[in-house]
């Protein structure tokens, strides 16, 4: 018979984008009684207490994606880091690859009929709800009721906790005169009419900017956040014109101000649906100009991808990238963009003759397409290496465009 530390060390909690901070809170507290304990976390956006020393040493915590709260405890060993695409999350989950034994949701109040929505996002964990006992969820008048694919009935929660903590906050990024140039970029290569995919960051609310001039757009995204906000109650993201889910914006997370989450609360043409339905290649290839907009640390003159970190540091992690990226090339008349600026902290060249040891590919060559900095597009498609090479350095910052040319002779 296993003993009480054995099943400890066995079970695994998962949690998802948006975290319970009630219960999380209780967790790290009682982590002595719960030494062993293993912590599935996806924490896009949240603090991570669970990551502190103190609490490390008792929780051994694997993260799907490494957020700035969790970096220094991975590069410390004392979180890992497991690489996964967001689309596969939930299949991993139903079939045992990583078992739950319990899930934590952060839901908002109960509709008449008991049904709780997951709020500002829906991911992986309700993959988990057949299979883990128990289903813990704190409930708050603070998280939006938010339509969608992200609904837990109070039937299904073996604890119930009574939440107060608003959601945190996030200050939107404020563009400068480079990611503006780059956002103007990007917004050309969007025709009036597509559905649109982006990020967070900078460069992602330049490109929603650069926008308000378009009609008709649609939303089917990782994140939907103020920049979107701002364009839906402009008129200029309708969905009117998509192939699927038409007139509603999409998304599997929310993330922005206190306005964002009042606005999205019961509002009819808004969204959430779990990792198995906004990244499925399925679901992308069937809308019609998808354009699928990411970021990056740095491309290769191969036209490779690094989104995750530089040498052996992870910075991030694989997310969802790939699968918006093989998305927008299955779509009919589908892009992929990768727009950066041409240099990092102002002195490192983004585009690199190659990676150093260590580094990650994200996106592989094999899938280039658009690659957008502050000084032009190259378009990478159907291009040979030597015609990708090129094509980079003529986007890269001139300062570097000489060496990038003399590492070219060698591919």
């Amino acid at each position: 018979m296993a003993t009480e530390p054995a099943r400890r060390r066995a079970a695994r909690a998962v949690l998802g984008m948006r975290e319970p901070p009630t219960v999380v809170a209780a967790l790290v507290a009682a982590r002595e009684q719960l030494r062993g304990l293993r912590l599935l976390v996806c924490s896009v956006v949240s603090r991570a207490p669970y990551a502190a020393p103190e609490a490390t040493a008792a929780l051994q915590v694997t993260a799907l994606f490494v957020g700035p709260a969790l970096r220094r405890a991975v590069r410390e060993r004392r979180v890992a880091y497991l690489p996964c695409h967001f689309s596969a999350l939930p299949r991993l989950v139903r079939r045992g690859d990583l078992p739950a034994t319990a899930v934590l949701l952060h839901l908002s109040p109960p509709d008449a009929d008991g049904w709780c929505s997951t709020g500002l996002a829906a991911d992986h964990t309700l993959a988990a709800l057949d299979a883990a006992r128990p289903v813990i969820g704190e409930v708050s008048p603070a998280v939006p009721y938010v339509y969608g694919g992200n609904r837990v009935h109070l039937g299904a929660l073996d604890l119930v906790v009574e939440g107060h903590a608003a959601p945190e906050v996030f200050a939107r990024a404020m563009p400068g005169k480079v990611e503006r140039a780059i956002g103007d970029r990007v917004a050309a290569l969007i025709r009036d009419g597509a559905t649109i995919e982006t990020g967070f960051g900078a460069v992602s609310e330049a490109a929603l900017a650069a926008l308000r001039g378009h009609r008709d757009l649609g939303l089917h995204s990782g994140l939907l956040g103020d920049g979107a906000m701002d364009l839906i109650e402009r008129g200029v993201i309708t969905g009117r014109r998509k192939s699927i889910d038409r007139d509603l914006a999409v998304s599997c997370a929310i993330r922005g101000s206190a306005a964002l989450y009042r606005w999205v609360d019961r509002h009819p043409a808004v969204r959430l649906e779990p990792f198995d339905y906004t990244h499925s290649l399925d679901t992308l290839a069937r809308l019609e100009h998808f354009v699928a907009v990411n970021s990056a640390l740095q491309v290769d003159l191969t036209g490779q991808v690094n989104a995750e970190g530089l040498g052996w540091v992870t910075l991030s992690g694989a997310g969802g990238q790939v699968d918006w990226v093989r998305g927008a090339l299955a779509a009919p008349g589908g892009r992929s963009i990768i727009a950066l600026p041409s240099l990092a902290g102002g002195e490192h060249s983004t585009i690199v003759p190659c990676f150093a040891p260590g580094t990650p590919v994200t996106t592989t060559r094999a899938e280039a397409h658009y690659v957008v900095t502050e000084h032009g597009v190259a378009d990478l498609r159907a291009k040979t290496l030597p015609e990708r090479a090129a094509a980079l350095i003529a986007i890269a910052d001139p300062s570097v465009r000489e060496d990038l040319s003399r590492a070219a002779a060698e591919l």
